[in-house]
């Protein structure tokens, strides 16, 4: 039903051992052994440290010993028959809550949130590795015609001296594609294996220790076959060239293009009303249109390089100047807590807020609280985040709809948007708790709450 990866330590065999959920990061190891005790009274020891793809939740115990923790609502685990679209998926949910008493179903997540939810770290950046990718591919086909075709140009009169030497044209063309194809099956087999050596900490690093991402075999074998067959196909057109030369002209190469290659063009270029040396150089890539194109088409792919290189360098440095309120947010005060080791304020919350605002050269204070929420049905904490004062001049950025204009109102980030949907699916109020107390909120989209 759930993914989960137990990346240190065991699952617990006994009362009193406990596993607990924390991404697979080599940072959280020093938990195992720690012991702690609930509010509830019981004693535990961390014995394993695991990760959920869905975070259904927070630990896990023995069935003992939940069911000595008393618990005040219980999770279910469906497989439904039909759970391809997200309304198949509201449809199982409502035939499984249709039985229950009202107000005995707190919440529900569908798989498909989970799912998209787990790829949207991959998704953000997926677009720009395939621009680059298929760029960087482009450059090394260019760059393989380029040199394969100027290397079988270049080694004209050597296919002069073999033809001279009594080798028949056939024996000349499978020389020189022989020539070729062995330094490209060992630079593709080079190239693939340091590929997949390369790619797999980011690939490792996009499942985030919860789910791994595999490369299809094919990707692999059309590699280590297509850039050998880009090498012999670049071969294989001056290659048949120079089959159908005679030994001396093909000893004699480097002559100026055979007549007829783009005279016209450049006949009517000698008419127009341009300077001599501008109609010449315009003639010229007629008189050689293979050796034209490739230049302009690495030209073209070189421009267009450098566009998305700076352009996504620009994107980049504005988001961080929104993330960061650049301009807008000068100084952050914290205040201390004893909790963390640091010195409590000797002023109250008012009283603070006065004595920043009392400064000189201040103009705008805002007070800014984050406070985990508990939302009933829903094992992780949500963050709420509290304002007051002068917070219209933060330079938050709305991506998408308005600021809130109540104090009924929430708001939530978009990627669990879905999932706060499918919870408040029944329509019924959601009990949550802040400080200790419980509320209840009206089925309708979050907000933080402003004060």
């Amino acid at each position: 039903m759930d993914r989960l990866d137990l990346w240190a330590g065991r699952w617990p065999a006994r009362p009193g051992e406990i596993v607990l959920d924390r991404p697979a990061n080599g940072f959280f190891s020093f938990l195992l052994g720690v012991k702690f005790t609930v509010r509830e009274g019981q004693a535990f020891t961390v014995v394993g440290l695991a990760s959920s793809v869905s975070r259904s939740s927070e630990a896990w115990v023995t069935p003992g010993q939940a069911a000595a923790l008393r618990p005040a609502v219980t999770q279910m685990l469906y497989r439904l028959t039909a759970a391809g679209t997200d309304a198949e998926v509201r449809a199982g949910t409502a035939a499984i809550a249709a039985g229950l008493p009202a107000g005995a179903l707190l919440g529900s997540q569908s798989y498909l949130v989970v799912q998209r939810d787990a790829g949207r770290a991959a998704a953000a950046f997926l677009p720009f590795l395939t621009v680059f990718g298929v760029l960087g591919l482009v450059v090394a086909v260019l760059i393989v015609v380029n040199v394969v075709s100027g290397a079988v140009v270049a080694g004209y009169r050597h296919i002069g001296l073999l033809k001279a030497l009594g080798f028949t044209p056939n024996q000349v063309v499978a020389v020189y594609l022989t020539m070729v194809l062995v330094p490209a099956l060992a630079g593709a087999a080079l190239g693939t294996v340091a590929g997949a050596v390369a790619a797999r900490p980011l690939l490792d690093d996009v499942g985030a220790g919860v789910f791994t991402v595999s490369t299809s075999p094919w990707v692999y074998a059309a590699t280590l076959a297509g850039m050998p067959a880009v090498a012999v196909l670049a071969a294989l057109a001056p290659a048949l060239r120079a089959h159908r030369l005679t030994a001396a002209r093909a000893i004699s190469a480097g002559a100026p293009p055979g007549r007829g290659r783009g005279l016209r063009v450049q006949r009517l270029l000698a008419g127009a009303p341009l300077p001599r040396p501008v109609s010449l150089g315009l003639g010229l890539p007629f008189g050689r249109p293979g050796r034209a194109a490739l230049t302009l088409a690495a030209v073209v792919l070189g421009a267009a390089t450098v566009t998305l290189a700076a352009g996504l360098s620009m994107t980049m440095t504005a988001y961080g100047a929104a993330a960061q309120r650049v301009g807008h947010v000068h100084t952050v005060v914290h205040a201390g807590q004893a909790r963390n080791h640091q010195t409590p304020p000797r002023h109250g919350d008012a009283g603070i807020e006065a004595l920043l605002r009392a400064l000189p050269g201040t103009r705008y204070v805002t007070a800014d609280a984050w406070v985990n929420l508990h939302l009933a049905g829903h094992p992780q904490p949500i963050q709420g985040r509290f304002l007051r004062g002068d917070s219209g001049t933060l330079g938050e950025t709305l991506v998408e709809g308005r600021w809130l204009r109540g104090e009924e109102r929430w708001w939530r980030p978009r990627r669990s948007w879905t999932s706060a949907a499918s919870r408040s699916a029944t329509g019924s109020p959601s009990p949550w708790a802040a400080g200790g107390r419980r509320r209840r909120s009206s089925a309708r989209p979050w907000t933080a709450p402003r004060t």
